[in-house]
């Protein structure tokens, strides 16, 4: 979570942006996180950064026997960055 959080914010920096008001992360298919460990995980690593209270939306990657064919299927991606720019 600390690299999502890190990466997000690398992006907000560069952007010149005040605040991160949501992230949209793709859960891998073969991952064994549950969406709402992720998102106690995410609220606890947010606290005082720039992603404070941003809205976290989770998409989720082909599941089953398709998962196999997915490179990414055992990981978690930050696939989207909403920033609050002046």
């Amino acid at each position: 979570m600390a690299r999502l959080i890190d990466k997000a914010a690398e992006v907000a920096r560069s952007e010149g942006a005040r605040s991160v008001t949501g992230l949209t992360i793709r859960i891998g298919g073969l991952s064994d996180v549950s969406e709402s460990h992720l998102r106690d995980h995410f609220r606890i690593a947010a606290a005082g950064t720039l992603l404070e209270g941003a809205r976290l939306e989770l998409e989720h990657g082909p599941q089953g026997e398709a998962a196999l064919a997915d490179p990414d299927a055992r990981g978690i991606l930050l696939t989207g960055v909403d920033l609050e720019v002046d």
